[in-house]
């Protein structure tokens, strides 16, 4: 998992100086052509109507302004890089740890259990979690009446191996919502994919980090 995370890691920081490299050159390249054009432009004034110095003045600055902004965006992606580094290390110590990750099925590799939980923005008559099978046949049913806002938790046992999909309804004065459901299930990898860490969670698939709800020791 180690030289996973570095390679990653090493990877990232390749493409970041290659980027800041990249941006550099462009800034420079502009800066070249800015003062090629203003030299020409002095060489071909006409002499009996010279430019203000102040214009010189003016252009000048406005190379300088538009150096520094070059300068600041390539801070700011350079920084952007590093940050999401930091976050891969971090997560890296997810790894065998239990997280709260959406999911609309998992899959038991050995008879078990999936438990997990919805949350409510608002209080409902009623919360039904249901658990149906690959044939999509019902399993089993959770139905919490006068649920508060906050979460409300599930645990479906005693499950043989395979692959189970869940759904979640609140229901308040007739009127039924669609919940997002999410499990508690084991994180087995941390990568980077498009400057988003990922963790592969066992049953379930990649998530990214930021849609965890939460974590807890296994």
């Amino acid at each position: 998992m180690t030289t996973s995370v570095t390679s990653s890691t090493t990877t990232s920081s390749t493409t970041s100086s290659d980027s800041v490299a990249s941006s550099s050159s462009t800034s420079d390249d502009l800066e070249v052509q800015f003062i090629d054009l203003l030299v020409a432009e002095i060489q071909n004034q006409d002499p009996t109507d010279p430019m203000d110095a102040s214009e010189y003045v003016s252009q000048l600055s406005q190379l300088s302004m538009v150096q520094s902004l070059d300068d600041l965006s390539d801070l700011q992606t350079e920084s952007n890089d590093q940050l999401t580094e930091i976050s891969l290390l971090a997560a890296s110590n997810l790894v065998g740890q239990t997280v709260t990750a959406p999911a609309s099925s998992v899959t038991l590799d050995a008879d078990g259990s999936i438990s997990g939980q919805v949350t409510l923005d608002d209080a409902a008559d009623s919360v039904t979690i249901s658990l149906y099978d690959s044939s999509g046949n019902l399993v089993d049913q959770s139905t919490t009446s006068n649920a508060s806002a906050g979460s409300v938790e599930f645990d479906f046992s005693s499950l043989e191996a395979g692959t189970y999909t869940l759904s979640a309804t609140a229901t308040s004065d007739s009127s039924s919502t669609d919940l997002t459901t999410y499990v508690d299930q084991t994180v087995e990898k941390v990568s980077l994919s498009d400057d988003s860490v990922q963790l592969d969670i066992a049953g379930v698939g990649t998530v990214d980090l930021a849609d965890i709800l939460g974590v807890s020791s296994s």
